[in-house]
């Protein structure tokens, strides 16, 4: 997959947040349903974590190696809302307790400020970690959600038609 030259912005104007959304598949593997994380929530990166490594040597040489990073993204406050399937899906893993079902979701990150419509550059992480951090609240039932990144890593493009987003890994 050829790599990034430029950002799909106008001259002179900032990336807005809204053009980076990160997906949960609810369908399944071969029939996949995606849906956007992030209503209500106002501010959410996904930090990198990355492993570094600082040596100073015996001649006092200091070098740092970084290596892969465990990517992070907390969502918070995910207030349960009606049309949500992923509450409902974490709502009933914690019910009956089914947690190693919380380390087997399929995450999409689309960068819709690269590409172009109907081939925006999109990562697909298939073997991730989604952990409810809390049920609970003030004046709304609130279950703030940490994404952890894993599993396999795929690079592609998405497309997203009226709602319906469509990814395609890269040759």
């Amino acid at each position: 997959m050829a790599e990034a030259t430029a950002f799909n912005l106008a001259a002179g104007t900032k990336a807005e947040r809204k053009l980076m959304i990160a997906y949960v598949n609810v369908g399944t593997a071969l029939a996949p349903e995606w849906e956007a994380l992030g209503a209500g929530v106002e501010d959410s990166s996904i930090e990198f974590n990355f492993d570094e490594n600082t040596l100073t040597d015996i001649l006092g040489k200091t070098s740092t190696t970084i290596a892969k990073p465990q990517r992070r993204q907390t969502l918070d406050p995910c207030t349960l809302q009606e049309g949500s399937d992923l509450q409902v899906k974490l709502y009933n893993i914690i019910r009956n307790e089914r947690w190693s079902e919380l380390a087997n979701f399929d995450m999409l990150i689309v960068h819709y400020y690269v590409g172009a419509t109907g081939s925006f550059e999109a990562e697909r992480f298939t073997g991730s970690a989604i952990n409810p951090q809390s049920l609970g609240g003030s004046g709304t039932l609130d279950m703030p959600i940490e994404v952890i990144y894993g599993g396999t890593h795929t690079l592609g493009t998405a497309a997203n038609a009226a709602g319906v987003v469509t990814f395609t890994a890269a040759a």
